[in-house]
């Protein structure tokens, strides 16, 4: 039993070295048989003269260059690059971190009837729709500058662009009701 488990497992490495040094052996006399120069079929010179003649046509196909981006493409890739630059999302950062602080001190005049709590909820909300727009401005370069199928394949990008949806949604929502606010205002100073 002992024989046949060292046979399966030392097997497969004794035959893959006796493989190699067949194939070694086979290469050096290869390498010294030809010794004229000319391009014999059976000597490794006419492969390298191949080999030589590949690469002279792969240098050749290199040398073309694509036409440059126009356009779109150039507004596109300028975009890609501004999504994937770290500066970009380091500036972004900072934007999270000030919403952050923004809306962690949201609630800090619900209870009170302080003189500076009407300019301080004033001064939230605005920097509420400044990073809104913010962050739509961020989704949005991201989404042109990386496409969809790159962008919405980030569960980052994909939860980001779920958060600004609602963030807009909820601006509209709130210029909506504050249109309809005002208009009523007017009504009641127009039939007063």
């Amino acid at each position: 039993m002992l024989y046949f488990l060292a046979l399966v497992v030392l097997g497969p490495y004794f035959a893959v070295q006796l493989f190699l040094v067949v194939l070694s052996i086979n290469f050096n006399e290869l390498s010294t048989t030809n010794t004229s120069g000319g391009p014999d079929r059976g000597s490794l010179g006419f492969v390298a003269k191949i080999k030589e003649r590949v690469k002279h046509r792969k240098d050749k196909l290199n040398t073309v260059k694509p036409p440059p981006p126009t356009g779109f493409q150039r507004a596109r890739l300028r975009l890609r690059s501004l999504a994937k630059d770290e500066r970009f999302n380091n500036v972004i950062l900072v934007f999270i971190l000030g919403n952050t602080v923004t809306m962690a001190t949201e609630g800090v005049c619900s209870f009170e009837t302080h003189s500076w709590c009407v300019e301080f909820k004033v001064t939230v909300e605005i920097l509420n729709v400044l990073f809104s727009f913010v962050f739509l401005f961020e989704a949005l370069i991201k989404l042109m500058g990386l496409g969809p199928v790159e962008y919405f394949k980030a569960r980052m990008n994909l939860f980001d662009f779920v958060i600004v949806a609602a963030s807009v949604g909820e601006l509209g929502a709130f210029a909506e009701l504050s249109l309809s606010l005002f208009h009523a205002y007017d009504m009641c100073q127009v039939y007063t």
